[in-house]
């Protein structure tokens, strides 16, 4: 009796080690997942970063192509009214 009561501990025993060691294995594949979800959030933010300074950089050319098109015309009117003054 006690033999055939040892013999099912053991297994129960062996039984609960395998699902320790499974738990384990995902265990360690969760914190592995978990590891390279903060890498792509970090990876993420830094993409982010630099499209918002690309954004901005092109926003600041865009500005500057736009006054440098109203100080061309400005130029432009005022070479015109002098050429008008030397014509007549």
């Amino acid at each position: 009796m006690k033999s055939l009561e040892n013999k099912k501990l053991y297994e129960r025993i062996a039984e609960l080690n395998e699902q320790l060691k499974e738990a384990k294995n995902e265990n360690l594949i969760l914190k592995q997942s978990q590891k390279e979800l903060e890498e792509l959030r970090y990876s993420h933010k830094k993409v982010i970063e630099e499209y918002q300074k690309a954004k901005n950089e092109y926003q600041s050319l865009i500005d500057e192509l736009q006054s440098l098109k109203k100080q061309y015309k400005k130029d432009y009117e005022v070479l015109l009214k002098r050429l008008s003054k030397t014509v007549n």
